[in-house]
């Protein structure tokens, strides 16, 4: 009976580490091939979330923009950005390109937001889409 255990968990543990895509594991290679750290290399194997840090360290070995964008867009994190974390990635010299899909993450983590099933924002009154009628001086 001992002998099966150890062969379910390496099963289990194969069976774990394929969560990474295609596009993922590709992206993973090639970040090797530019001399990217290890850590980083091995989540990008896995199909993680990569952390800002990781991303401007991608930059910064010369990973090209295009690349970081394919395994950005392979993958489904959410990067709700602030300011001073812009400024920190451009500091960084990460391109515009990825930045702007980063900021754009969390509309696609929650396209309800604003679906056109919602005939306005929650709160307001009318199809146009202000508190009460709209009143104009001067004009009847």
């Amino acid at each position: 009976m001992k002998p099966k255990l150890p062969l379910l968990l390496a099963l289990g543990l194969v069976a774990l580490s394929g969560c990474a895509s295609a596009r993922q594991r590709q992206s993973a290679e090639l970040a090797a091939s530019f001399g990217v750290p290890v850590p980083i290399v091995r989540a990008m194997e896995r199909g993680g979330r990569l952390s800002l840090d990781e991303i401007a360290a991608l930059t910064q070995a010369g990973f090209p923009a295009e690349e970081t964008l394919l395994y950005l867009k392979s993958g489904s994190a959410v990067y709700a950005l602030k300011t001073a974390q812009i400024d920190e990635l451009r500091a960084a010299g990460v391109p515009d390109l990825v930045i702007d899909y980063m900021l754009g993450t969390p509309l696609r983590g929650n396209p309800g937001i604003f679906s056109r099933n919602r005939p306005h924002w929650p709160g307001l009154r009318g199809n146009h889409g202000l508190r009460g009628p709209i009143h104009t001086r001067g004009v009847h």
